[in-house]
């Protein structure tokens, strides 16, 4: 975890997501919830949206999937990780999620690398950021 220069508190927990990762986040939200997980929700989103620059180079398209849903496709080749960094704060609302859905045997094929890649933090406990 990187650490602020001036303080030896750490700042964050990076993470690499590649765009199936950053896709399927969503999948891991409750639909409904109190302020603070729609604000946790909002922030999180923020950070892993895909740009339309980012679409455009990927040549990123959705497609009517079975049952009304929609599939993503895009060029593998032009694909990068993107790094994003989550707060204390944002990182254990995300493994609480996981859990969650891991409780409720809700871990689908789409979320499983997702859920194991942040699964694999450890995240201190006290204060939030």
């Amino acid at each position: 975890m990187p650490k602020d220069k001036n303080v030896s508190v750490p700042t964050g927990y990076r993470v690499k997501l590649d765009v199936k990762e950053r896709l399927s986040l969503n999948a891991l939200f409750p639909q409904k919830g109190n302020m603070i997980a729609m604000q946790l929700i909002e922030d999180i989103t923020e950070k892993v949206k895909i740009s339309q620059k980012e679409m455009d180079h990927l040549e990123l398209k959705s497609t009517a999937g079975p049952g009304g849903g929609s599939r993503w496709s895009w060029s593998a080749e032009k694909e990068k990780e993107k790094q994003v960094e989550f707060t204390k704060t944002e990182m254990r609302f995300l493994k609480k999620r996981i859990e969650e859905l891991d409780k409720a045997e809700n871990v689908t094929p789409d979320v499983f690398s997702l859920c194991k890649k942040l699964d694999a933090f450890k995240v201190e406990e006290g204060k939030n950021e």
